[in-house]
């Protein structure tokens, strides 16, 4: 399997943290897990297409796709022969202030996107032969060259929720937005992929596995506090629940995809 990435730096770390590509076999990886990382994944399958599966319900993948807001169990990328993709990992506000784009219709799933921005990307990857250092320096110089992000009322509350790892209140984050906490959870969602709370418990949860990843620390009440959990039951019941099983049995399984699928910062 290969394996690469570039962790995104300068004038673009506020919109993608990186690039990342992965090449390998169908029985080195027969199939990978989607987990709630937080991120957009927008792929370019440079192989032959694989299958969305959602428990036993699979569907062929489109050669681009973007990748929306995991919050449930049991989702797989599974690949045919070869699993040959690129991605972006976008920030979650990134498509709303770049070009405005809503990915409701993304959340456990993915859409095609039809748009010239992602037509622009592809016409970078798809230059052969492909070269995973020089399309991260073309890529970064198209971004850059792009029209520049614009911040949103409602982006602004996806960055607090963000910045203060999912410990915020509905009331605050409408007031910020300006609407009503109904109205607000309606556009929020439309344009996120995901309702504020899904997401707040998504961050919360990242913020307790990063914790508990780096510093190699038993589950105990202060990593629970810490990732904005009541105990530690809470934490290992909602782990199992996202991702299938214990976070032990996670961080001992040896996969190098997932670790730094998930485990990336």
């Amino acid at each position: 399997m290969i394996l690469k990435e570039r962790i995104i730096d300068g004038e673009l770390s506020d919109q993608i943290n990186r690039f990342l590509y992965v090449k390998a076999k169908s029985d080195e990886v027969p199939e990978v897990q989607l987990l709630p990382t937080g991120y957009i994944y927008y792929t370019l399958i440079l192989g032959e297409r694989g299958k969305f599966c959602r428990n036993s319900e699979c569907t062929e993948l489109p050669r681009h796709f973007i990748g929306g807001q995991i919050n449930a169990p049991g989702i797989f990328l599974r690949p045919h022969k070869n699993y040959i993709h690129f991605g972006i990992e976008f920030k979650p506000w990134a498509l709303h202030e770049w070009i405005g784009l809503d990915i409701e219709h993304a959340e456990n799933s993915f859409i095609k996107p039809k748009n010239e921005f992602f037509d622009l990307i592809n016409n970078v990857l798809e230059s052969e032969p492909f070269n995973f250092e020089n399309s991260c320096n073309q890529l970064e110089q198209l971004l850059i060259a792009h029209k520049k992000p614009k911040s949103t009322p409602l982006s602004q509350t996806i960055r607090l929720i963000t910045s203060k790892k999912g410990k915020v209140t509905i009331d605050e984050l409408a007031e910020i937005a300006g609407f009503s906490k109904r109205h607000f959870r309606r556009k929020f969602k439309r344009a996120f992929g995901i309702s504020p709370k899904a997401y707040s418990k998504t961050v919360q949860f990242n913020s307790a596995l990063a914790i508990l990843a780096k510093n190699d620390r038993s589950i105990n009440l202060d990593l629970a506090f810490e990732g904005g959990y009541y105990d530690e039951a809470h934490f290992v019941n909602k782990f199992k629940e996202l991702v299938g099983c214990s976070p032990a049995h996670f961080l001992e399984k040896p996969d190098t995809f997932l670790e730094t699928y998930l485990l990336r910062n």
